[in-house]
């Protein structure tokens, strides 16, 4: 169980960066390329990832007490 949400998360944090990415590109004077390793992209898909991890161990623990 605990691989799987680790999978989701991850994937949730790439679909994330690359959603963002893309918002990046077309409002801002940039291309897609710079706006995906810009430190600030990185570090939103990355704070993606452990919120969705915490969330998602939290229902886990959750509905394992019902």
């Amino acid at each position: 169980m605990d691989k799987n949400i680790l999978v989701k998360s991850l994937g949730q944090g790439i679909v994330g960066w690359i959603l963002l990415a893309l918002l990046l590109s077309f409002t801002k004077d940039m291309t897609f390329v710079q706006a995906f390793a810009a430190p600030s992209t990185i570090t939103m898909s990355v704070a993606t990832v452990v919120g969705s991890y915490v969330g998602y161990v939290r229902r886990a623990k959750k509905q394992a007490m019902s």
